[in-house]
């Protein structure tokens, strides 16, 4: 894998980790984390949403949208605009699912995204 493949899957492993505290007592911790890394975020984003570059698969879009919903709230709780548009955006077949199954389900706005049973 390259090191731009694994820098995107350590930071949707942040990412990951980070969603369900969004929700939590240490909500303020996670969300300054994540500002603090928001250029890393965004840079394993648009790794994923590369499909010109050599070597893109249809995995590397399910990383990608899976990215995109992890840090959802945390670009809502900011005000950012990333989420609706890099969603807006994901290629065909990026649904594939995270471990344990997947179901279709709707974010704010009526954009799909894949969430974990």
């Amino acid at each position: 894998m390259s090191i731009r493949g694994r820098h995107r899957d350590y930071y949707l492993g942040l990412a990951e980790r980070a969603e369900p505290e969004l929700h939590g007592p240490n909500q303020l911790t996670w969300l300054d984390l994540l500002e603090a890394e928001h250029d890393n975020l965004r840079a394993a984003l648009a790794f994923s949403a590369d499909t010109t570059r050599s070597g893109w698969t249809s995995a590397d879009a399910t990383a990608g949208l899976r990215l995109a919903v992890a840090v959802g709230q945390f670009w809502l709780a900011r005000g950012r605009p990333e989420r609706r548009a890099l969603l807006a955006r994901s290629p065909p077949g990026a649904g594939a699912t995270r471990r344990g199954g997947a179901r279709q389900g709707a974010l704010p706005g009526g954009m799909a995204h894949v969430r974990s049973v």
